[in-house]
């Protein structure tokens, strides 16, 4: 149902909606401006007891003046996005609870929502994604959230903290732009594979990172108080993408990086003391690199030092470097595409027949200068 301008309500009788919609099985709303509710007679101790008992999948998109959600006990994925009116989110009141059946939460730009997440009404949660809820101040009981494998929160400007808990299944965890978040160090997450954290502007303190021994990939940027010694604590030991830069302590300024053998793929950004990218790799990148990029080196004038010894490497990307100049005399011979963006001075001398460094370059399979 989309830009039904004219209803309040999609149903006025539950018995009535009961019979009409008896078989369905995913209902999808959006752009219903005046839409308050799904049902005219929402009582929470009582609706949807037994409406539409055969809903999977409930979609609200788009619903300015929608308050509040009830939702059928039966579903198992809620996605509600860009409703700005609506302040809470509830499930039947039955025997065994409600909300039993939900594996699947998203909420997105519901600025109003005052609620907390908790396990009580939602214990089987597989995945949840919750963006742009200015009010969410923590998420709480996480411990008991067992089946948890996937947890996004972006934009959460008033995200303060997460319990000292235990998430065991968690695979994938997403926090971005979380403003009043300080510390992450206290959570176990024994079976994290992909951890990304980014634009936390209080965050100081990370878990871990030798403990997470199935992390595979790793981004961790611009979050300018993550006083993090990273080789002090030890890496990941199974790590094969970093993404990471914009902390308190440059990465120039460590003093050794003790990369794990394992990485594959390696993202810097964000050093702007760097003037030769010697001072950066000094022989210290695992020769198991297959992909670097580097970016917003600000300073960065050569890299004519400083990758001979990556023999593996096929893919290297320079972007958004105004200063940079200079390559270095010979390029591996195992690259198969090179990237330059937002670096001038090397578009100037490397872009077509005839330039400085064509010759240099001519021999790579792909070549992309902008």
């Amino acid at each position: 149902m989309s830009s039904c301008n004219e209803i309040r309500y999609l149903w006025e009788s539950e018995a009535e909606a009961s019979t009409i919609l008896v078989n369905l099985k995913s209902l999808d709303v959006s752009d219903c401006d005046i839409l308050v509710s799904l049902g005219e007679k929402e009582e929470k101790n009582h609706y949807g007891r037994n409406l539409l008992s055969s809903l999977r999948t409930l979609s609200i998109y788009h619903c300015g003046s929608m308050k509040h959600c009830c939702c059928p006990n039966s579903i198992g994925s809620l996605s509600i996005q860009s409703c700005s009116s609506l302040t809470s989110v509830s499930f039947p009141t039955t025997t065994g609870g409600g909300g039993q059946k939900l594996k699947s939460l998203v909420i997105l730009n519901c600025e109003n929502l005052t609620e907390q997440i908790n396990n009580t009404s939602m214990p089987m949660l597989v995945e949840v994604n919750i963006y742009w809820w200015r009010n969410l101040k923590s998420v709480v009981q996480l411990s008991s959230f067992i089946h948890l494998s996937s947890l996004s929160i972006h934009d959460c400007p008033s995200f303060e903290s997460f319990p000292d808990t235990q998430m065991p299944n968690l695979t994938k965890m997403s926090i971005i732009t979380c403003q009043s978040v300080k510390s992450f160090y206290d959570i176990q997450l024994p079976s994290l594979t992909d951890l990304t954290i980014v634009d936390c502007q209080s965050l100081e303190l990370l878990p871990e990172l030798s403990n997470l021994t199935l992390l595979n990939d790793l981004t961790i940027t611009n979050c300018p108080c993550v006083d993090a010694s990273f080789p002090s604590w030890g890496w990941p030991p199974n790590l094969r993408y970093l993404k990471i830069g914009g902390l308190k302590k440059p990465i120039s300024q460590w003093s050794t990086l003790n990369f794990p053998t394992s990485l594959v793929k390696l993202i810097l950004r964000n050093e702007p003391h760097v003037s030769n990218f010697i001072q950066l790799s000094s022989g210290l990148f695992p020769s198991s690199l297959t992909t670097l990029e580097i970016s917003n080196f600000d300073n960065l004038k050569s890299i004519s030092m400083g990758i001979q010894h990556l023999t593996s490497l096929q893919h290297l990307g320079i972007y958004l470097c105004p200063k940079l100049k200079h390559l270095p005399k010979v390029l591996l011979s195992s690259l198969l595409s090179f990237e330059i963006i937002g670096c001038p001075n090397l578009r100037r001398t490397c872009n077509g027949r005839g330039s400085r460094y064509w010759p240099l370059i001519s021999y790579v399979p792909s070549v992309s200068i902008t």
